[in-house]
């Protein structure tokens, strides 16, 4: 005669452990989805910002093992965004942590400034702006130099990054994220730099030399002009 007891009670150890399985399983994604979007959001945190004479640049890296989509960039002045193009320009990118951090101790700069100086074309690719970053690269924005002259740099917080990408449990996310500027002093230093040179003069004399037409720029009122 068959006994049913040790039968049940393998059936019920056999579902108890598959059960167990199944929630170590879930809280591995939970937990694997978390350190994604924790990773990203630190990525953009870290962005800062560059110029050249064919406008303002900035590269947005991917050091994450999955592919996101960058549908927007913008420079936050106010309560005036000013939208970033997607160009040609694509490197090789990985953030070493430890690396970093000796490089910036024996500079004397703060871990949050990161300086981005490549060599920018100004070549934007036909198409949509919505682009994909493949894992470990990174892709060059232009804000071209023409719209740059309505930029007011003492308005100017934050770089905002519209992000879309699927995560370890195949669920598509979009998420905002921000880079302050206030705090990043390359950043801000570099764009109030180049505001200068451009009301100066100085950008156009250079642009002259790569035939490039000049940037417009707009008559500053006079001081004591209340107008």
């Amino acid at each position: 005669m068959i006994e049913i007891t040790p039968i049940i009670e393998g059936t019920v150890t056999g579902i108890s452990g598959a059960f167990v399985l199944g929630l170590l399983a879930l809280g591995w994604k939970v937990c694997r989805n978390y350190m994604l979007g924790r990773k990203i959001d630190k990525g953009m945190k870290r962005i800062g910002m560059g110029s050249g004479i064919h406008g303002i640049n900035t590269s947005v890296g991917n050091d994450t093992e999955v592919s996101f989509t960058v549908r927007e960039v913008y420079l936050v002045a106010g309560k005036v965004k000013f939208r970033f193009n997607p160009t040609e320009e694509v490197s090789t990118y990985w953030y070493d942590k430890k690396k970093f951090k000796k490089k910036e101790l024996q500079e004397g700069v703060q871990e949050t400034v990161v300086e981005f100086k490549p060599l920018f074309s100004g070549k934007i690719p036909s198409g949509s702006d919505i682009v994909t970053i493949e894992p470990y690269t990174r892709r060059g924005y232009l804000l071209p130099a023409g719209i740059t002259a309505d930029i007011d740099e003492s308005k100017v917080t934050e770089l905002e990054f519209i992000l879309e990408y699927v995560d370890f449990s195949g669920k598509h996310r979009i998420k905002s994220h921000r880079s302050d500027i206030q705090s990043n002093v390359f950043s801000r230093k570099n764009i109030e730099s180049y505001m200068e040179q451009l009301r100066d003069g100085r950008l156009n004399k250079a642009r002259k030399l790569f035939q490039l037409p000049p940037i417009k720029i707009k008559a500053q009122p006079a001081a004591g002009d209340n107008a």
